[in-house]
């Protein structure tokens, strides 16, 4: 609301470049929010905050090992854009409930949460690895997800990521 209104203002306001200025104020509001997130994780940030974490790029593998248990590797692409050494625990949830796998992913948090700690500076793929009881669920033949969804923890700090 407030956006549409300041764009007509400044529409109305000017005769010359209306249309030019409208559209870089209409990419500068799409584009300015990411920069100043990424500005602030590389300059300012510490702990958790400084982590970042490539959703696009991580995967959890499920294979059956017998009708009762599934072995399940997660690799996390993670980087720690501060200087100073970050310990964080991390944790699973489900971002939407779309398919068999992503309802697999959450019950990794039985063995959880498990701990990663990350060098200044550190990009890593976090790999971890843990075995599912599946004895009450339905019977699941493997499968992968890609996108998964995490919680880092430190302290009584939460990010989801």
């Amino acid at each position: 609301m407030i956006l549409s209104i300041g764009i007509y203002l400044l529409a109305t306001s000017l005769e010359k470049y209306r249309v030019r200025l409208v559209f870089l104020a209409l990419v500068l509001y799409g584009l300015l929010p990411q920069y100043m997130v990424n500005l602030y994780q590389n300059t300012f940030a510490s702990g958790i905050y400084a982590i970042d974490y490539n959703l696009d790029s991580s995967e959890c593998n499920f294979e059956p090992l017998d009708d009762k248990r599934i072995n399940v590797i997660c690799d996390l692409p993670l980087e720690n854009l501060s200087d100073d050494e970050v310990e964080f625990d991390v944790r699973f949830f489900n971002e939407s409930l779309l398919g068999d796998q992503s309802k697999l992913v959450p019950l990794m948090n039985e063995d959880g949460p498990y701990e990663v700690s990350l060098q200044g500076h550190e990009t890593k793929m976090v790999r971890i690895q843990t075995e599912l009881d599946i004895s009450r669920l339905y019977s699941y033949s493997g499968g992968s997800s890609s996108g998964v969804h995490i919680e880092i923890l430190q302290g009584n700090k939460m990010r989801r990521l």
